[in-house]
C-alpha cells in the first residue's frame, strides 16, 4: 500500500504527462451548474448593503446580557424584508427572522 502523498504525487506526474489542460469557455447563466469557476471572483460591496441577521432568533444588547439570566421585554418582531424603525432600548429585544436587518443599537 502506497501513502495518501504518494499517490497524489502519481496523479499529479499522470497529469502533468498527458498535457490535459482544461479550456476556458464562456457560458450563459443557464448553462453553467455544475461548472467550475476558472478563476475567484469577488464582490465589489457587500450585499445585502446591512448588516442581517444569519438565524430566526432575538435581537439584544450585548450590555443586556453580560450576565444572565436576563430578563427582556420582547418589542416587536422583524421579519425578512421589514425593518424595526428606531433604536433598541435597554432591556428590549426583537424577535428577528434570518436575513431581516439587524435594528440599531444590537
Amino acid at each position: 500500500m502506497i501513502s495518501f502523498e504518494q499517490a497524489l504525487n502519481t496523479v499529479k506526474e499522470k497529469l502533468a504527462g498527458a498535457e490535459i489542460s482544461p479550456g476556458r469557455e464562456v457560458v450563459s447563466l443557464a448553462a453553467a451548474a455544475g461548472r467550475v469557476l476558472a478563476e475567484d471572483i469577488a464582490a465589489d460591496r457587500d450585499y445585502p448593503p446591512f448588516h442581517r441577521a444569519i438565524r430566526d432568533g432575538f435581537a439584544v444588547r450585548a450590555s443586556d446580557v453580560r450576565v444572565p439570566p436576563a430578563v427582556l421585554r420582547l418589542r416587536g418582531e422583524v421579519r425578512a424584508g421589514d425593518h424595526f424603525p428606531g433604536v433598541l432600548g435597554a432591556g428590549d429585544c426583537i424577535s428577528i427572522m434570518t436575513g431581516a436587518p439587524l435594528p440599531a443599537g444590537c
